[in-house]
């Protein structure tokens, strides 16, 4: 497992956030190649040192894997053009040093053939690539030419150059057909997205219609409280009941509401500097009357005033406002909601804390998906939509931060969330 892991940390290396989509898979395969490499290499470098005695022919390619790792590194820092540049600069003069000087007569300079197949997938699409190509079929007679290590009987000119050509027409043609197969996928792909927005503004639409018939009923609910004098005990808790239906219906509808709004909103967000303690201890004042019906006690812990971030203050405070009702909507009565910031040199982070009944492991899977309703009930009969945590986690991941929850069952949740702060330099400008 731990082997795994690292092969896919490996593969992953230098895919920022900043490298597009379609480029990533070039970047990938590059990881690959280099890790084949560096495995074959070193299997080389022993067999050749240890068994063949060849001292140059290992110490060559002992110089080889040095270069490998350092074209991990250029990988990692994001010169993805400058690392593959480098790569086949560096394995064409291996090859020819090898073939030419180190190893002449071992058929080494059929790893041009190599060279060509990783040629057409990262250049197959350039102009430069039939240089490239007419280079290596020109450097694969060369050891031929020049030293003549293969007796003429046996050695055939035509055979690599059928070679060559079918490897060429064949890899043409399989890449003509991907580009067609991309395009379709980013034609359909652009459909999706068009189906998608028609869709949201359909139920945003559905939504805000439907919420004028509900405050109505819950309108006319309260004027027959208030005018009728002589209703049964029984007909109050049906009206309540009604009452509390279109109360839990509206509710809905505005997460639904708000779901809508956080997609369009998202899109544009700017960010800015902001103190996070500050829109965070502004959030905890408002649910303090909250807290004292339910006789629960909000402790807060600030540990600097410092806490800034390029964030966006509206989609904070949308994010402390929703995980601090959480908290409160799942707690008991008579327990402590805690609200914690903790400041490192690099990260800000929020903690939010509560004494409820926690999450199952099928909770912890399922808790920031849309419309998902967990196992913890309201101790109060408050509504929940299921959308909280949805909306929740798109504001964090918009704002470049990570969320997570750490709970037992049974025995309250934490949910961190996480920004990167601002160091003091950046706060001067």
């Amino acid at each position: 497992m731990h082997l795994t892991e690292t092969i896919h940390k490996v593969v992953e290396i230098g895919l920022h956030n900043s490298v597009p989509d379609h480029k990533k898979r070039h970047v990938r395969f590059l990881n690959v190649t280099l890790l084949v490499s560096l495995f074959t290499v070193f299997f080389f470098i022993c067999l050749n040192l240890f068994y063949y005695k060849l001292y140059k022919l290992g110490i060559a390619e002992i110089g080889l894997l040095v270069f490998i790792f350092y074209i991990f590194y250029l990988n990692y820092l994001g010169k993805f053009k400058l690392a593959r540049s480098l790569f086949f600069i560096a394995v064409h003069l291996f090859i020819i040093a090898v073939s030419m000087y180190l190893n002449v007569g071992r058929m080494t300079e059929y790893l041009h053939f190599v060279v060509i197949l990783l040629l057409m997938y990262f250049y197959i699409e350039s102009r430069s690539f039939i240089i490239l190509y007419l280079v290596n079929l020109c450097l694969f007679y060369l050891p031929q030419i020049v030293y003549h290590p293969y007796p003429d009987d046996i050695y055939s000119w035509t055979n690599p150059l059928v070679f060559f050509i079918s490897i060429f027409v064949i890899v043409k043609t399989f890449n003509q057909e991907h580009q067609d197969y991309e395009k379709t996928l980013d034609e359909r792909n652009k459909q999706l997205q068009e189906l998608n927005k028609q869709k949201d503004e359909l139920v945003r639409l559905a939504a805000h219609d439907l919420r004028s018939p509900l405050s109505r009923i819950e309108g006319l609910i309260s004027l027959l409280k208030m005018t009728s004098s002589n209703l049964t005990d029984e007909q109050k808790q049906l009206l309540d009941k009604v009452s509390k239906v279109s109360k839990d219906q509206n509710e809905m509808i505005r997460k639904i509401l708000d779901l809508s709004a956080v997609n369009v909103k998202l899109e544009g967000l700017k960010t800015y500097k902001v103190n996070v303690v500050e829109i965070l201890d502004a959030a905890v004042g408002e649910f303090y009357l909250l807290s004292q019906k339910k006789n629960i006690k909000l402790i807060t812990h600030y540990s600097t005033p410092g806490a800034y971030i390029m964030g966006h203050r509206e989609s904070l405070k949308n994010i402390f406002e929703n995980l601090l009702s959480n908290a409160l909507k799942f707690s008991p009565y008579n327990t402590t909601v805690s609200v914690i910031t903790r400041c490192t040199d690099n990260k800000v982070t929020v903690e939010i804390s509560d004494q409820g009944p926690g999450f199952t492991q099928e909770d912890k899977k399922n808790m920031f998906q849309q419309f998902q309703k967990l196992s913890a009930q309201p101790t109060a009969n408050e509504s929940s939509s299921g959308l909280g945590l949805s909306i929740t986690k798109k504001y964090v991941e918009a704002l470049k931060g990570k969320i997570s929850c750490v709970s037992n069952y049974g025995e309250g949740a934490t949910f961190l969330i996480e920004f990167d702060r601002l160091h003091q330099a950046d706060l001067a400008f």
